[in-house]
């Protein structure tokens, strides 16, 4: 359903939007100068910003190519220490053992799960 009133409403607004007087060239130029202001002022922060924090990246870790390797090192680190000992249990013990870290406890006791079994009974 139309509301006829309010169409008509809407179009004497229209109308009135139409036959009122542009903003003047001085106004718009001063608008557009504000806007550019802005814009320079916005992306000189940006760049900076971005710069320093390269630099500061270089300087002390000596490039992102370091810190991007250093990450996907603990990411393995992290995906071998604990994807190795939750899927298969008696692989990480062999893997301890092999490199000289499993303790005599731990390589005597067999079972790794065998301690969650004590409190239970």
């Amino acid at each position: 359903m139309r509301n006829e009133q309010a169409d008509l409403d809407l179009d004497d607004l229209f109308a009135e939007a139409r036959a009122a007087d542009a903003p003047s060239d001085a106004l718009m130029a001063r608008v557009l100068a504000d806007a550019q202001n802005v814009q320079r002022q916005t992306h000189h922060v940006r760049e900076d910003t971005l710069s320093r924090l390269s630099n500061l990246i270089d300087r002390l870790f000596g490039g992102w190519s370091v810190v991007s390797g250093a990450a996907m090192a603990g990411i393995a680190g992290l995906l071998f220490g604990v994807g190795l000992s939750t899927l298969n249990p008696d692989m990480t013990l062999s893997l301890q053992e092999a490199s000289g870290w499993a303790s005599t406890s731990v390589s005597d006791f067999g079972d790794p799960w065998a301690l969650a079994d004590l409190g239970g009974e």
